[in-house]
């Protein structure tokens, strides 16, 4: 009895190209909390007003639109890492941008007179998180076979959920005992651990789907 529960409630789990998409779900799901809302929590520690933390929410905007740049990505080749593969060399360099973006943020100085830093680089954030979804949505598709696709979604959801938890209260923790700096800095550190690209195959039908059919 118990082997048939293994095997059709925790094997499927266990298969590395699933988790896989765990691990990609992770920084996702840090970096609306990191690039919207803890932001917000700074400014209005710093004293800014309500209406100009209010603001923040316009970051996301990119989200609404990725639409219009997803076919990009199955066009455009990223000079030198292209030969990693389309989906692995996107990855890369979005991922790379994640974590240049969040340490910029911590040493942005925000203030009353000085909001334009932080609000340029949660703008350039978000539009790259938005890419990094419409990248990951893509490799869990084509890599993943039908009897995987249930289990994946779940990882994908499980990593998000999990990496929402932690970017709500580590930054508030890490700033509170430390500074803010410090704080974005080791959330940086975080959205690199668990990116795992450069560990995961590139999809074996990456070139031959477009994501203007998804």
């Amino acid at each position: 009895m118990f082997q048939n529960f293994k095997k059709n409630y925790i094997d499927p789990y266990l298969i590395p190209r699933v988790m896989s998409i765990g691990f990609f779900a992770f920084p996702y799901g840090m970096m609306f909390f990191l690039m919207v809302i803890t932001p917000q929590v700074w400014l209005k520690e710093l004293g800014i007003e309500k209406t100009q933390i209010g603001l923040f929410a316009l970051v996301s905007i990119p989200y609404v639109f990725k639409f219009l740049w997803a076919p990009l990505i199955d066009i455009i080749k990223i000079p030198f890492l292209h030969r990693l593969g389309q989906r692995r060399s996107w990855l890369i360099t979005v991922h790379t941008g994640l974590i240049l973006g969040l340490i910029a943020m911590g040493f942005s100085n925000p203030g009353p007179d000085n909001l334009t830093p932080i609000g340029v680089i949660a703008l350039v954030l978000s539009f790259l998180a938005a890419t990094q979804d419409i990248i990951v949505d893509a490799y869990r598709i084509e890599i993943l076979n039908k009897d995987e696709s249930i289990p994946g979604v779940s990882m994908l959801i499980f990593g998000y959920r999990l990496g929402s938890i932690t970017a709500k209260a580590g930054p508030l923790y890490l700033a509170h005992y430390f500074n803010w700096t410090v704080a974005y800095v080791v959330m940086a550190l975080l959205v690199g651990r668990y990116c795992g690209h450069p560990f995961n195959p590139e999809p074996v039908h990456g070139e031959k789907k477009s994501l203007r059919k998804q």
